[in-house]
């Protein structure tokens, strides 16, 4: 199997939770599809955190941290539950892949149609 089609895992690193396995099977299959989504992925990594001295609303941290492509995706959202937590954290990752994508995908289209017109100009400055 080559790198390029190689799923890495996702690193589930839970810091004062309980009980952690609940935590950490609705976080990857709450995050796991738009995670996996990302092309050439190379590391991601899932943290959730509860923190008692924060307020109700805002115990509970969700970071998702992804390499890919050279570039960093990171986000960071909180909640009274862990659910809630994820599932803001899920929200705000959608909205930052496709951006990111969209991005990408424009940078690459560009390139390309510069480069066909750089062709075409080329071709009509060669004598026939």
């Amino acid at each position: 199997m080559s790198t390029g089609t190689m799923r890495p895992d996702v690193k589930i690193i839970l810091r004062h939770i309980d009980p952690p396995e609940a935590a950490r099977e609705y976080a990857l299959a709450k995050l796991g599809d738009p995670i996996y989504s990302v092309p050439a992925l190379r590391y991601a990594s899932i943290e959730i955190t509860y923190e008692a001295t924060a307020a109700e609303e805002q115990r509970y941290v969700v970071q998702v941290t992804l390499a890919a492509n050279g570039s960093t995706i990171r986000v960071e959202e909180r909640g009274p539950d862990v659910q809630a937590a994820t599932n803001a954290t899920y929200d705000v990752l959608g909205r930052r892949l496709r951006d990111w994508k969209g991005l990408v995908y424009f940078e690459r289209r560009r390139e390309g149609t510069a480069q066909k017109e750089a062709e075409l100009t080329e071709a009509t400055r060669l004598p026939p």
